[in-house]
């Protein structure tokens, strides 16, 4: 769920009656329902892989002050050693959202899984996001977008500019 949506913690998800996870039912037609269960994340962290022409990009580590999985990478304050980002997606006097941020690589096996179901998704461009389960230590894909809004100050965060990538991609599309 993203930062356009109102996420509500519930129960795993087995113990929910199938009426609270159909979005048809309990929705009206111009808004969407999403309910997932709240994993706790192992070590509080989620990370974001982002593809571009469906291959690997970057990924990050983003740290969440627990309370929430309410996330948008373009939002994030700080790394992880506390130095403030520069926030270009959100206003100057958005609230701090005591998120952090560091880059990663994942395993090899975990991009190619990321390349693998960007492949069968059919996205271009977009992230995944995943997380260990800290119950039980498996790993847990759960948001995929069809749609990247690149980590805040990208250069001191990744080591490069993810904008410029986007851009060179696309100008190759064009005929």
């Amino acid at each position: 769920m993203g930062a356009t949506s109102e996420p509500e913690r519930l129960p795993r998800l087995p113990a929910v009656s199938p009426i609270a996870v159909s979005p048809v039912a309990v929705s009206p037609v111009a808004t969407r329902t999403g309910r997932q269960e709240f994993v706790p994340a192992r070590d509080g962290r989620i990370t974001r892989v982002e593809t571009l022409g469906g291959k690997y990009l970057y990924a990050i580590h983003v740290y969440t002050p627990g309370d929430s999985f309410n996330l948008c990478p373009a939002d994030i304050c700080q790394t992880t050693d506390g130095v403030e980002l520069a926030r270009g997606a959100a206003p100057a006097d958005a609230p701090k959202n005591r998120m952090r941020v560091e880059g990663y690589t994942p395993p090899d096996d975990v991009i190619a899984a990321v390349e693998r179901i960007m492949a069968a998704s059919g996205i271009d461009v977009g992230g995944i996001e995943y997380m260990i389960d800290n119950r039980d230590g498996s790993l847990v894909y759960y948001d995929i977008n069809a749609l990247s809004n690149f980590v805040a100050d990208a250069p001191r965060v990744v080591g490069f500019d993810p904008f410029a990538r986007l851009a060179d991609y696309l100008e190759g599309l064009t005929p």
